[in-house]
């Protein structure tokens, strides 16, 4: 039974890796609109119009896979976070509604486009932030109260290791940013920035009480700091700034953390394999994850190909943009 559970668990721990470096890059995208529109602005849209709905689509997989895989779970979660998610869910329609504004509907209207990417932005970094908040507080279990099915957020931040991992991985995402969306000027911020916030991460960890450093850990710490270097070197530049390179490697890196804390949550107070439920519709749910694993990640793969390849230069010649070198 526990090896089912294992490998149950890292299924779900694919998914929710890989929605997470799909949804990074939209927290990169936010800091970049924000920080650097008109340098940038256009090669940042090129990537974000079409990505945000494979976000959502990650994400209702890895919502659907948990409430399958530990029913108990679900509810107790949703229970506890009921305020954040009912403000998650009021701004992620905000984010959906601002982006098809400005790109299909309000183009030249009293409204400019440049206004209604600043609205996605902000809400994008928010929704970011309140992502983090949950999961960070299921690593530490800081301000949760199981039995109360309540969450409070002044003990939460007055945890100083709290406040370091949101910091820390802040700062992260800003740093890739400069990689992901090939933003050439002032790029050593990137390895500075993205190094900042590491230090500023693994010392966080380290003073979580239920953290024990496995020597694994440190493949997420290599990975994340190669993609700046890799940036910064001229003959690696082009593997860097590669999107699907970046995916595999934020992917992993998530991926692994998350293997660290299990199966103990909420600062090691929850055993999650208690909240499986062992039946064989778990049995079936594993066999349906991979399945829906493979379909929509060969459904990924073939957009990335598609438009970063075949559509690529279609896209450059309409928009007649000759500053958007290096979009994959």
């Amino acid at each position: 039974m526990y090896q089912v559970v294992e490998s149950e668990f890292f299924m779900n721990s694919v998914i929710f890796a890989v929605f997470f470096a799909i949804i990074s890059t939209e927290f990169m995208a936010g800091s970049a609109l924000l920080m650097h529109y008109r340098s940038y602005g256009k090669q940042v849209k090129r990537f974000i119009i079409p990505i945000w709905e494979i976000t959502g689509t990650f994400f209702v997989l890895y919502v659907v896979n948990v409430e399958a895989l530990a029913p108990g779970l679900l509810p107790v979660v949703a229970e506890t976070y009921i305020p954040l998610i009912l403000l998650f869910m009021i701004l992620y329609s905000t984010r959906n509604a601002s982006i098809i504004f400005a790109e299909f509907i309000w183009k030249n209207s009293f409204i400019s486009e440049k206004t209604l990417y600043r609205i996605y932005s902000t809400v994008t970094l928010i929704l970011g932030a309140i992502l983090l908040v949950i999961y960070v507080s299921i690593v530490t279990g800081k301000g949760i109260s199981i039995s109360a099915h309540s969450f409070n957020l002044i003990p939460f931040f007055s945890y100083l290791p709290d406040d370091g991992i949101i910091l820390g991985s802040a700062l992260i995402f800003l740093g890739l940013s400069y990689v992901f969306y090939d933003m050439e000027k002032n790029k050593r911020n990137s390895i500075y920035i993205t190094v900042a916030g590491l230090v500023i991460n693994a010392v966080s960890f380290a003073f979580l009480k239920n953290f024990v450093f496995y020597p694994y850990l440190a493949i997420p710490i290599v990975l994340t700091i190669l993609l700046p270097v890799l940036y910064n070197i001229r003959g690696t530049s082009l593997i860097a700034k590669n999107k699907i390179f970046y995916i595999s490697v934020m992917s992993i890196s998530v991926a692994i953390i998350e293997r660290s804390f299990f199966p103990n949550l909420f600062g090691g107070t929850v055993d999650v394999r208690a909240y499986f439920s062992g039946t064989a519709m778990q049995s079936a749910m594993f066999e349906l994850t991979i399945l829906m694993i493979i379909f929509v990640g060969s459904m990924m793969i073939f957009y990335f190909r598609m438009y970063f390849g075949g559509f690529r230069n279609t896209i450059r010649e309409n928009e007649h943009d000759t500053e958007g070198k290096g979009v994959l």
